[in-house]
C-alpha cells in the first residue's frame, strides 16, 4: 500500500482547498501542497512482531500577503485555512474515517505536531505550513 498516495487522497476530501498539490505545485492563493516526511519510523514493535510505526507529513498553504491594509487581516484568513484543516482532522478522528493504508495496518489516530502554523513570506506570497503525525500499528 502506497501510505503517501493513501493520505494525499484522504487529504483530497477536505473541502478546505481549492487545489491540492504533491509535494510541489504553483504557490498561488487558495492552494496548498502535501508533503511526506520521508519517515515511516516504528515507535515500537511487539513479541508477535506488529509494530506500532508514526507517519509524518505535512501541508503547506498558499495566500497573497497583505501588506496595505491597516490590520493585515488577510493574513490571519489566510492562516485560518490550516486551523480549518485541524479541525477537520480532529472530525476524521473522532469519526475514525483514516486514509486506507491497507488491511494489515490500523491507524489509532493523527494528531497535529505544532499548535500555530509556520510562516514564510515569498514575495507577495504568504505560505503557512503546519506538520500532522499518523500513528498507525501493521501488524505482521
Amino acid at each position: 500500500m502506497d501510505k503517501n498516495k493513501a493520505v494525499f487522497e484522504w487529504l483530497k476530501s477536505c473541502p478546505v482547498f481549492d487545489k491540492l498539490f504533491f509535494n510541489f505545485g504553483t504557490a498561488k492563493e487558495n492552494t496548498a501542497a502535501f508533503i511526506p516526511i520521508p519517515t515511516d519510523s516504528t515507535v515500537k514493535r511487539d513479541i508477535l512482531g506488529n509494530e506500532t510505526k508514526h507517519f509524518d507529513f505535512a501541508v503547506s498553504s498558499f495566500g497573497t500577503v497583505d501588506d496595505t491594509s491597516l490590520d493585515g487581516i488577510e493574513n490571519a484568513e489566510d492562516m485560518n485555512v490550516l486551523q480549518q484543516l485541524s479541525e477537520w482532522i480532529k472530525e476524521q478522528n473522532r469519526s475514525r474515517n483514516f486514509p486506507d493504508f491497507g488491511s494489515s495496518c490500523f491507524i489509532e489516530n493523527v494528531t497535529v505536531n505544532q499548535n500555530i502554523p509556520a510562516s514564510l513570506r515569498m514575495q507577495n506570497i504568504s505560505k503557512y505550513l503546519q506538520q500532522f503525525r499518523i500513528l498507525y500499528e501493521e501488524t505482521n
